[in-house]
């Protein structure tokens, strides 16, 4: 895998870290290589249970990134047009992100600049949502929420 977690996606496992009560209902996926292919499961997942309207919750430094790109995968790919918020985790932007060894230890804020190249990047290629697109998405939100 090329991008590191902080932990085990597995049921079982996130049960004994988190001390999750009932699992019935919960699904997560145990591997993706990036983002994309995280929207890509998202979407299905999404399709298969109906879901209508959907809150995304994850760091603030990447909230920009992993919303675009969601909304590319379920809006713009698939055609579905449906409320998809982005809720960032109540984090302190100086946190040490646990994703890296200790010896690589960054600040979420310091995440910030390669950010901000992956969007101009993944723009460019298609992957998230053009800055027209997401101005047309925002102003469905604006006239449908």
């Amino acid at each position: 895998m090329r991008e590191r977690t902080a932990y085990s996606l597995a049921v079982p496992d996130l049960q004994r870290r988190f001390g999750c009560g009932p699992t019935q209902g919960l699904i997560t996926q145990l591997h993706a290589e990036h983002t994309g292919e995280q929207a890509a499961w998202l979407a299905d997942q999404l399709e298969l249970y109906a879901v209508r309207s959907v809150g995304l919750f994850l760091p603030s430094y990447h909230a920009l990134r992993a919303w675009r790109t969601l909304v590319k995968e379920v809006v713009f790919k698939r055609g579905v047009w449906m409320p998809i918020y982005p809720l960032p985790l109540a984090v302190s932007p100086f946190a040490i992100i646990p994703e890296y060894q200790p010896e690589d230890s960054i600040a979420k804020w310091e995440m910030i600049p390669g950010e901000l190249e992956r969007i101009r990047r993944y723009e460019t290629a298609g992957h998230i949502t053009t800055f027209d697109e997401t101005l047309q998405y925002i102003a469905y939100l604006w006239e449908n929420i």
